[in-house]
């Protein structure tokens, strides 16, 4: 009984690992919420990995993704094939130059 059951959680956390979203998955459903919200525009999501800069986390069951073109961001979090929308911010950047 316990060897059946430790086979099982390994099994699921093997599936689990497996299928959190990729680096790709995540561009596509930018581009795919860019569309969404843009009716007119489509942007491949190889445009977008060149346009902004992106940081991808993948911890053991989920992941994490946070991708900034200019001075917006916007970060999702991913488990299993779900991705979750987790927030958009303005960031406000700083001059080049400092004036005293």
């Amino acid at each position: 009984m316990i060897k059946k059951l430790i086979l099982i959680i390994l099994l699921l956390s093997i599936v689990f690992v497996w299928l959190v979203p990729k680096e790709s998955d995540y561009l596509s459903r930018i581009a795919l919420d860019l569309i969404n919200i843009h009716e007119y525009t489509s942007v491949a999501p190889a445009d977008l990995q060149k346009m902004g800069s992106y940081r991808f986390d993948h911890m053991l069951f989920y992941s994490k993704f946070t991708y900034r073109y200019g001075n917006i961001s916007i970060k999702y979090y991913g488990f299993l094939t779900f991705i979750f929308f987790s927030e958009a911010q303005t960031v406000e950047e700083l001059p080049d130059e400092v004036i005293v």
